[in-house]
């Protein structure tokens, strides 16, 4: 069932910026530029020429700025805050890069289109804190079209359909065509229920890094674990000593050493399963092992650990659970008490990530742990 049709002159893109495409369309330097970066900067030049005008037609949007009143993501949160509640998640990482991009694409692209265009784009709106409150609307209520080619219609704000909040169990999706966007229910409303949208199967760590909020109990969920991390255990486990170091570099060398391997809630983690093994075995195994690694044919379910191996695994997972802030068992015990909703958004939502993600860890630990040995 259609729920709202909306028109693309309605939505708030670069395309549809008539103040600042045409400085754009003229500017080669500058599309060569925006064709390198992230499509939220053609976006975020749209709004803050928009910003400058008052009798911008988006007016009643361009209000929101700066109290937009949506979830403020981690890449804005001060660095104690993001530290204290975001440790072990491997959320950090990718917020200190969004950071970087963030203030190289300010500084490299759009403060000097606006410093070139002075008419367009006033002094009030030439600052890098003016540009974060932006960007934080833009990450928290933007929409991406996947399907277009066109950089300057890629990304943008669409009225109506960023009312809805987003839900793993959504009522709603937002479809797009040349013609308009459409949103639609995928599934029955009961009266009086909340309409829900989704920005698509995503874990918490992606919806608190980009949007700034998470889901408790989020089905999508999944941890992430270091290969660092993962290097260090196995060393330890060794007790240290020149060969577990060549084995590491060799299977580093031949590209069967990933950044990061991913552990789902059912406790699946099919390549960092198959990394302990290749790291325990020897011969002929190791020849097999290492074949399935290149062809992509391993899973988890298949291999039976070693007690070798399985020591290894767990003290993997202890590590990786020692990281973050809290335990699981006291994250749960929060949960238990019902003390959750009063916590501020960003300690409840971050308690949502690590309680998605210890979940995910002990569920690895305890599907192979209750194997019989091989």
């Amino acid at each position: 069932e259609r729920l709202a049709l909306i028109p693309h002159a309605a939505v708030i893109s670069c395309a549809n910026s008539a103040r600042v495409l045409g400085l754009v369309r003229g500017d080669a330097r500058l599309r060569g530029q925006l064709a390198r970066c992230s499509s939220w900067v053609p976006l975020l030049l749209a709004l803050l020429g928009e910003c400058a005008l008052k009798e911008s037609r988006w007016q009643p949007y361009l209000d929101l700025v700066p109290n937009h009143g949506g979830s403020e993501p981690p890449m804005l949160w001060c660095s104690r805050d993001q530290l204290r509640l975001l440790r072990g998640t491997g959320v950090l990482p990718r917020v200190a890069e969004d950071g970087r991009n963030m203030e190289e694409d300010f500084r490299e692209i759009v403060l000097p289109f606006m410093e070139k265009h002075p008419h367009v784009f006033k002094k009030s709106v030439q600052s890098l804190e003016f540009y974060e409150q932006l960007v934080a609307l833009v990450m928290s209520y933007s929409f991406t079209d996947g399907g277009q080619e066109d950089r300057l219609r890629q990304t943008m704000m669409v009225p109506f359909a960023d009312l809805l909040n987003h839900h793993s169990t959504h009522h709603a999706e937002l479809r797009f065509s040349r013609e308009h966007l459409e949103l639609v229910s995928v599934r029955s409303l009961k009266p009086g229920e909340e309409v829900m949208n989704t920005y698509g199967v995503l874990p918490n760590s992606f919806l608190l890094h980009t949007y700034g909020f998470s889901e408790l109990r989020n089905p999508n969920d999944v941890a992430w674990v270091d290969q660092g991390l993962v290097r260090k255990c196995y060393l330890c486990e060794l007790g240290g000593g020149d060969s577990g170091e060549e084995r590491w570099k060799t299977l580093d060398k031949e590209g069967l050493v990933l950044e990061e391997y991913e552990v789902d809630l059912s406790g699946r983690a099919d390549d960092l399963i198959l990394l302990i093994k290749m790291l325990c075995a020897r011969g002929d195994c190791l020849k097999k092992l290492k074949k399935q690694a290149r062809l992509s044919v391993s899973r988890a379910d298949r291999f039976q650990l070693t007690i070798q191996e399985k020591a290894l695994l767990k003290r993997l997972v202890q590590c990786c659970l020692a990281q973050y802030p809290e335990s699981h068992q006291s994250n749960l015990a929060v949960l238990a008490r019902g003390h959750h909703p009063l916590l501020s958004p960003r300690e409840r939502f971050s308690l949502y990530l690590c309680l998605g993600q210890q979940a995910c860890l002990q569920a690895l630990l305890d599907s192979h742990l209750q194997q019989s040995e091989s």
